[in-house]
């Protein structure tokens, strides 16, 4: 099991050398602390383009670290919570050629604020092309940001925000 111990600026993911592509920390629940160290350490990764870290009870907190650190990262292009119960096959994955990217990080306990925080990020980032929120605790009020990025954004193409809250 991957606690947030082991995610730190010397973790073999972290530096400009890394050569890790993909990197499959699914159901550690490391939760807030563990999705706050990996957010710390994206922006100084220059060759992770998949992170797979879905049923690992991020909540708002950790929504919140992943919305300050995307824009800082030029290459990850698919960040994965989904349950394995979802197989890949199951989404779309992005044409990596093309840069677009797929944030999908629903099945964890992401409410409002985070929503809000992932929402504003929208209107900074030109290559999203998915975004799967579902299965999260998205209310109304997270609901609206999305709505209202989804006015400035024109290159995300499918929200998935169902069986929230």
């Amino acid at each position: 099991m991957v606690t947030p111990s082991h995610i730190t600026s010397s973790s073999p993911f972290a530096g400009p050398c890394s050569c890790i592509g993909q990197l499959d920390l699914r159901t550690n629940r490391f939760g807030d602390e563990g999705a706050r160290a990996i957010a710390n350490v994206l922006p100084q990764n220059r060759t992770l383009r998949e992170l797979y870290i879905h049923g690992n009870a991020i909540s708002d907190d950790g929504a919140l670290a992943f919305a300050a650190a995307l824009p800082r990262n030029e290459t990850l292009q698919v960040v994965s919570c989904l349950s394995t119960q979802h197989a890949p096959s199951s989404f779309l994955l992005p044409d990596l050629d093309d840069g677009d990217m797929q944030l999908s990080i629903g099945m964890n306990l992401i409410g409002d604020k985070g929503a809000c925080a992932l929402a504003h990020v929208l209107n900074m980032n030109g290559t999203l092309s998915e975004l799967h929120l579902e299965e999260n605790q998205i209310g109304d009020e997270g609901a609206r940001a999305f709505a209202s990025a989804l006015r400035e954004n024109r290159t995300l193409c499918h929200v998935w925000l169902g069986s929230s809250a």
